[in-house]
């Protein structure tokens, strides 16, 4: 079985690490819009954001 390269076991951590954190704030906003009923996310421009997030 070949080896991964370091670099690489790090970007693909780094990476995980990322999606992760994505996953917990978008599940955040999931929980609070089901709490509120809100349809859509205003972003930090103040613009409508939609957010897609799958339930699994």
């Amino acid at each position: 079985m070949p080896v991964v390269p370091e670099a690489r076991m790090e970007r693909t951590l780094r990476k995980l690490e990322h999606q992760q954190k994505a996953t917990t704030r978008y599940r955040s906003i999931e929980q609070r819009m089901d709490e509120t009923g809100e349809t859509h996310v205003i972003n930090m421009m103040g613009v409508p954001a939609m957010i897609v997030a799958m339930k699994v």
